[in-house]
């Protein structure tokens, strides 16, 4: 296999799905990553498979390993000096050290990560670090990230991730107290 080809039968579209594939079939998502990684990937692919390795084992309760694959994801994300690349890594890295319990460094990667994006990819690292946020009690920065995502995600028409981010910030004017404007946020992501 020449260098930087794919595991026989696996596309680089294949590869960027991994990170679909996580969130929904993590087991699946897991052992693919690895077959990608046996495959001699590129510097993207194996960024990438390493990512949703690093996702899956974060949200499965192996969040030490899970934050161990993202700062390898990480180091091959910069190898490619794609800044998207970079950016999306850092969104996942700040959520599982955050779950580690290295709040400062889980937010200074969401900073970093919100520096490196624009579009739709700002709107998803800010619902991320939104989420975070909400989780964290920090409301005000929640709703600030919240409706920043909403906002970039709606011009982008990416409908799907305006519905989680009207989602998130929803919960966030429930914990708040503000209940008729997290009742508009439920049914305007239902919509």
């Amino acid at each position: 296999m020449a260098e930087g080809a794919l595991a026989a039968g696996t596309s680089r579209r294949d590869v960027d799905d991994l990170l679909l594939l996580a969130l929904s079939r993590p087991h699946d998502a897991l052992a693919r990553a690895r077959v990608v990684l046996r495959g001699r990937p590129d510097r993207y692919e194996a960024s990438v498979a390493r990512q949703a390795a690093g996702i899956v084992l974060r949200d499965t309760g192996d969040v030490n390993a899970g934050v161990r694959e993202l700062r390898r994801a990480l180091q091959l994300a910069r190898q490619t000096c794609a800044a998207e690349r970079e950016a999306d890594v850092l969104g996942s890295l700040g959520t599982a050290l955050i779950y580690a319990g290295q709040t400062a460094g889980g937010l200074a990667a969401f900073d970093r990560a919100i520096q490196l994006a624009s579009g739709v990819l700002m709107g998803r690292v800010l619902h991320r670090r939104g989420i975070m946020l909400w989780n964290l009690g920090r409301h005000t920065a929640a709703l600030d990230d919240f409706r920043r995502a909403v906002s970039v995600l709606e011009r982008a028409d990416d409908p799907l991730w305006t519905a989680r981010a009207l989602s998130g910030r929803g919960l966030v004017y429930l914990a708040i107290g503000s209940s008729a404007r997290a009742d508009a946020d439920f049914v305007a992501a239902g919509h």
